[in-house]
């Protein structure tokens, strides 16, 4: 997110003759959009970015396939967050969950994060709403998978991130997705396919073309001084919406849930497959092994 190394001149040159050395192999870059968000947001030599990009190639990150069937409706629709909570829309799809559970009796929400960055307040605000379950982000693997396999859409309505690693290990479980349009997320999560995304939340810092990096949240503390000034003044009621007209979608009409999980399902397959990762990987591996 730092800006400020893109534009020292120090760090420039740097990179300009690292890129050139005979030992530098590959760039590998863990998403499409990291790759297009370098190139955008960093100013260099025309030289310089002919050899960077005929050295870089873009593979997604090793997730191993779980094998499993699609998802199918079981009466009770079983949400899961799981990331740091302010940061990733979790008070946001809190707020979603208890307008939906005033509605609708058959629908739960499992939040895991951190809760000791979870303030007291809304820790108290969440264990009233029925249905919600609170899980301290301390969970080894095997527990972690079976939250995926219990649990039936992953939710994502982040404000922050450069990929979401979490939504490769989801679709590797077969989860549909409900989350925002942030950065790489939408390389994993297709709207209308596997995933219902809202498309372009307020605290986007990047170019909605370029992607290039604008650094206006280079700081953390920036960052959530905007998050809150709108939460306060309602400027993320409209996601709260979107969450709750995506929820509602599920509830209304169950067989959406095998569809956009056998979507998942085969997206996983396409472009995410074990396999396929690691052909790629093996290539880049073998090509620098050459002479």
């Amino acid at each position: 997110y730092d800006t400020s190394i893109a534009a020292n001149p120090i760090a420039r040159w740097l990179f300009s003759f690292l890129i050139r050395q005979k030992n530098c192999k590959k760039l590998i870059f863990m998403s499409e959009a990291g790759q297009k968000s370098f190139f955008a947001t960093v100013p260099y030599s025309k030289r310089t970015r002919e050899i960077a990009l005929e050295k870089s190639i873009q593979i997604y990150p090793l997730i191993e396939s779980k094998n499993l069937s699609p998802k199918q409706s079981r009466g009770t629709l079983r949400l899961l967050f799981a990331g740091m909570f302010y940061m990733k829309g979790g008070i946001e799809l809190v707020h979603a969950f208890a307008r939906i559970r005033e509605q609708y009796s058959n629908v739960e929400l499992t939040i895991i994060t951190p809760l000791h960055t979870v303030k007291g307040s809304d820790i108290d605000m969440m264990k009233g709403i029925p249905g919600l379950n609170l899980v301290e982000a301390n969970l080894n693997a095997q527990a972690m998978d079976e939250m995926y396999q219990t649990h039936d859409i992953f939710m994502l309505p982040t404000f922050r991130d450069g990929f979401g690693l979490v939504l490769v290990e989801a679709i590797s479980f077969a989860m549909p997705i409900i989350c925002t349009d942030q950065y790489a997320t939408t390389e994993v999560a297709l709207d209308g396919y596997n995933a219902m995304v809202y498309p372009n939340h307020p605290l986007k810092d990047y170019d909605l073309d370029t992607y290039r990096l604008r650094g206006k949240y280079t700081h953390p503390r920036d960052f959530y001084s905007d998050l809150i000034a709108l939460q306060e003044n309602g400027g993320l009621r409209p996601v709260e919406d979107f969450l709750f007209t995506a929820i509602e979608k599920f509830l209304v009409d169950p067989t959406l849930l095998e569809k956009y999980s056998q979507n998942a399902l085969a997206l996983y397959e396409k472009k995410f497959r074990q396999d396929l990762v690691s052909q790629k990987l093996d290539a880049v591996f073998n090509e620098a092994l050459r002479p």
